[in-house]
């Protein structure tokens, strides 16, 4: 079996994050029916088991994954560790999100 490259660890979590996004806006949007009553789309208590595995993670991970995915941010890491620990840490914190999400 074939291991997966940081590269595709990360454009896989990219997209993940992206489906993620797009559950939390639908989650948000309202129908109106035809008795001007408002619809949920979804249940609003219902998370995305992207929101379920970032809750998981060790707090270390969920702050990596946050940064580097969902907030976006670049090179937010200098102010913590040097290039190779960050990749360390970012391979460590995707590879933990991959096996919450495959077991």
């Amino acid at each position: 079996m074939k291991k997966i490259t940081y590269i595709e660890k990360k454009k896989f979590m990219e997209i993940l994050v992206l489906m993620h996004n797009k559950f939390q806006i639908e989650n948000t949007l309202e129908l109106k029916n035809k008795n001007n009553t408002k619809l949920e789309l979804f249940n609003m208590k219902t998370k995305s088991t992207f929101s379920k595995i970032m809750e998981l993670l060790e707090p270390e991970y969920a702050y990596i994954i946050k940064k580097e995915f969902i907030e976006n941010e670049k090179e937010w890491f200098k102010e913590h560790w040097s290039k190779t620990t960050y990749y360390k840490n970012i391979n460590k914190a995707i590879d933990r999100f991959l096996f919450y999400l495959y077991g």
